[in-house]
């Protein structure tokens, strides 16, 4: 008796399902497109007068200014300061950006009467709520890789923009200068104190050299400088001074002349 054993499969791998179906955006507008033209007409309908009616121009003024890397001469040498480093040209840099909007730079720039004030400073408002306005409003930026710092303001139209980003620099311009030395003011008065006392006793001395010299017949005093008047008197006392040797030298012969001739008329 044979038997013959065979094998049957009873069971099968299982499919693996996609947990999502995948999005495909132009497919659903082909089949949606009646929906999708209806959107797109919605949006231009409806959102250009909205666009229209809220959206507002921006006008914005900008200004710049140069960072120079080295400092100016100053009375105890003759030579610049220059920047060691890069970082530490933009850590000064940094420093000026944080000393435009200081308090006293823009009182400076808002003072009354000038076209920055007239424009800024709005009715009933203080000169300190005007400051803090402005401090909020300008935007000051170092531009990157170069040496300039830009100031700028934004506003609803282009009238007197420009004035008050020119007052601001103006103001930080003229205090950085005051500050580069310290008591600068006072310094510049004590120096135009010496100057005029200087002129005085340079020309005080002019016109007692100017005495001395009409006195001495002479225009110079310097031993080094030949005097045009002295030059002229020495010409004269050397064309002198030829012409008695000439002389002398006339006499000598004549003299010699008339001593051959005596010992002549004594014989006859």
């Amino acid at each position: 008796m044979m038997v013959q054993a065979t094998t049957t499969r009873t069971s099968e791998e299982p499919v693996k399902k996609s947990s999502g179906r995948s999005i495909e955006p132009m497919r659903s507008v082909v089949r949606h497109w009646k929906l999708a033209a209806i959107v797109v007409l919605s949006v231009i309908i409806l959102g250009v007068p909205f666009a229209w009616m809220k959206g507002k121009a921006k006008w914005r003024a900008e200004g710049a200014m140069f960072i120079s890397p080295r400092f100016i001469r100053n009375l105890d040498g003759d030579s610049e300061y220059e920047m060691q480093s890069n970082q530490q040209y933009r850590e000064f840099v940094q420093q000026q950006v944080r000393t435009v909007d200081r308090y006293d730079i823009l009182t400076t720039a808002l003072a009354p009467g000038t076209p920055a004030a007239n424009f800024w400073i709005l009715p009933h408002e203080t000169t300190k709520h005007a400051i803090d306005r402005l401090r909020g409003a300008l935007q000051i930026t170092p531009v990157a890789d170069t040496y300039l710092v830009t100031v700028a303001i934004e506003g609803n139209g282009p009238k007197g923009l420009a004035d008050v980003v020119n007052s601001v620099l103006q103001s930080f311009i003229a205090t950085s200068r005051h500050e580069a030395l310290y008591d600068s003011s006072d310094r510049l008065n004590n120096l135009a104190d010496d100057k005029r006392e200087l002129t005085q006793q340079i020309a005080k001395l002019s016109e007692e050299r100017t005495g001395l010299a009409n006195q001495l017949g002479t225009t110079v005093f310097n031993e080094s400088m030949i005097n045009s008047l002295d030059a002229q008197l020495g010409s004269s006392m050397s064309a002198l001074a030829d012409a008695r040797r000439s002389r002398f030298a006339a006499q000598a012969a004549l003299g010699n002349k008339s001593g051959s001739r005596a010992p002549e008329r004594n014989q006859r």
